[in-house]
């Protein structure tokens, strides 16, 4: 069965950031199938871009305008109030009379309005939204609608919260009472009314549980993230210091106070191990939340941590390829599932998972065989000390992953069980409606 396929994200290749990866796999597992694959998504200037294969399928890419051309008189007047007022004297009212009045991620909305992108797109047999903006979902649901398309809301983060395991502050927190109040209130019925005729995906099992409990019971499939391909073996390595590696983001739920306190440990009962040891963090912003500024300064406080910026994407995969132990830090009961997890079981290198709850992470990292779980600064200093002895030996670390496991987390094998899902949906959809239109 041959669809005409309409996938909608606002991060989409080329580009170095993660979020753009699951759109991208899915888009090229798609046209790899024989669908007509159609992307709309945002044109960025990328520091950055990664370079990927994108023959085959229909990308249109928008700019941002400064006022979206469809927005009506009162509606680009407050828009642009909103806009010069950012960051100055009352600033935050505007905001947030923006954000009850105008459309949804009215900052980031396209040049061209809906109607204009369907008589672009055509037809579509199927309607496909992510993140991270939400308006994506909105066009989606509406794209779908005037399509009479079977519509498919992907969950890469939650848009508003019943589980509040699945909250991160960077991705959920939107201010103080009674500001927050009412801008719940708007987005909670948005999401109702978006995702109303939607199936659902999701990448975590509770990302998938949130939206069910906020929207009602559906068709649903969780889909994990994945990596490029199976893992590799990389011969041990051979660095100067022993070296741990973190790569990626850092969020203010870490439990990165287990690790600082391994370290104080290290440093202070072991000196001449943390003196020919080092903990690499690449890759950590602090600039979008004030606690990880805090964050980054007790780092530089330890000689044993050291800090770099952030790399291009093949610097930082053969920078976890070079690593005598990757760090992977847990988030303690929230249900997070960073995507450098699956890098991490695919690079062919240890896991040390630090952190104190049981959580989908542990689970992944067991199941594979990729790693070891640590639940205490103790522990964490004890294997450090076990690994470090080895590493001075030049003894590789004891490791026996299960390639078969691991491969279960590739992206072609997950964007497949999405590829699936999707031929499911619209036969049913098909079946109910009696539809026989074309790519049926």
């Amino acid at each position: 069965m041959t669809l005409r396929i309409l996938l909608i994200a606002s991060q989409f290749p080329p580009t170095n950031a993660t979020g753009a990866r699951r759109p991208y796999y899915l888009a090229r597992q798609l046209r790899d199938a024989g669908h007509v694959v159609t992307v709309l998504t945002s044109l960025r200037d990328e520091e950055q871009p990664w370079s990927v294969d994108m023959e085959g399928m229909h990308v249109h890419r928008f700019r941002t305008p400064s006022t979206p051309p469809w927005f009506t008189s009162w509606q680009g007047a407050l828009h642009r109030a909103a806009t010069r007022s950012r960051g100055g004297r009352g600033g935050r009212a505007i905001g947030l009379l923006a954000e009850l009045l105008l459309p949804l991620d009215h900052l980031h909305r396209w040049d061209p309005a809906p109607e204009v992108l369907e008589e672009l797109v055509g037809e579509q047999d199927v309607v496909v939204a992510t993140g991270p903006l939400w308006s994506m979902v909105q066009l989606g649901g509406e794209m779908a609608r005037r399509c009479n398309a079977t519509f498919i809301a992907d969950y890469r983060d939650p848009w508003n919260i019943a589980l509040p395991e699945v909250g991160l502050h960077v991705l959920t927190y939107m201010g103080p009472w009674p500001a927050s109040w009412s801008r719940r209130l708007r987005h909670s019925a948005w999401e109702r009314k978006a995702t109303r005729e939607a199936s659902f995906t999701a990448a975590t099992k509770g990302l998938l549980q949130n939206a069910l409990l906020l929207n009602g019971e559906r068709p649903a499939l969780q889909v994990y993230n994945g990596a490029p391909g199976p893992a590799t073996m990389p011969g041990m390595p051979k660095n100067p210091r022993f070296t741990l590696v973190y790569t990626g983001s850092v969020y203010r739920e870490q439990e990165w106070d287990l690790v600082l306190r391994a370290v104080d440990l290290l440093e202070r009962d072991h000196p001449e191990v943390a003196g020919t040891s080092r903990l690499l963090v690449v890759g950590m912003r602090t600039a979008h939340d004030s606690s990880l500024s805090d964050l980054g300064r007790r780092m530089d406080q330890r000689p044993t941590i050291e800090r770099q910026a952030r790399l291009g994407r093949e610097e930082v995969l053969g920078l976890q390829q070079q690593a005598d132990l990757l760090l992977h830090v847990g988030f303690g009961e929230k249900q997070v599932l960073p995507l450098k997890l699956f890098e991490y079981i695919a690079s062919g290198r240890p896991i040390a998972q630090v952190g104190s709850g049981l959580s989908e992470q542990v689970e992944i990292i067991e199941r594979t065989r990729t790693g070891t779980t640590l639940t205490t600064p103790e522990a964490f200093v004890d294997h450090w000390l076990e690994c470090h002895t080895l590493w001075q030996a030049g003894e590789a670390i004891p490791f026996d992953p299960d390639k078969e496991a691991i491969a279960q987390f590739t992206w072609e094998v997950q964007m497949e069980r999405f590829h699936q899902f999707i031929l499911e949906r619209h036969a049913e959809k098909a079946g109910i409606s009696g539809s026989e239109g074309p790519g049926r």
